[in-house]
């Protein structure tokens, strides 16, 4: 018979910590934007880091996040936040937020919020284009 604290240990080693999320959406006065990330659940389903690839044109920041989830029995509300740089040379911040639907124990589909700020010394790039607004839909793979 296994006590409390075993029933728990065994219970976190069981739970999948590695999520591969994909999204897609629309770069709001713009273009279409994709996101890309590969995050681990530093606390099982309630924190995860993820390091991400976005494509937000005319920038494309490989950033690193922090996201908190509040893990409710099949939707997930999150928040994201996260910095990183650009392949452009530019530097970039983020926050965000979204919900997450569970589908099954793996699967799931997500909504996603980001507002992404770009830091750049070339004065030929609009206020607009330094602060982009991203919606999205995708899907997570937890493994």
């Amino acid at each position: 018979m296994l006590s409390a604290a075993g029933a728990a240990v065994l219970s976190a080693q069981e739970t999948p910590r590695s999520e591969i999320n994909f999204s897609i959406g629309w770069v709001l006065g713009r273009d279409i934007g994709v996101t890309k990330s590969f995050g681990y659940f530093i606390v099982p389903q309630i924190v995860e880091f993820e390091i991400g690839l976005d494509i937000i044109p005319p920038e494309y920041p490989l950033m690193g996040n922090l996201t908190l989830y509040l893990p409710l029995k099949k939707i997930a509300p999150f928040f994201t936040a996260g910095a990183g740089f650009s392949i452009t040379g530019t530097s970039a911040k983020m926050l965000g937020a979204g919900l997450k639907l569970r589908l099954s124990e793996r699967t799931g589909l997500l909504v996603e919020y980001r507002r992404f700020w770009f830091t750049s010394s070339n004065i030929l790039i609009s206020d607009e284009e330094r602060t982009p607004t991203f919606i999205a839909v995708g899907i997570s793979y937890l493994f």
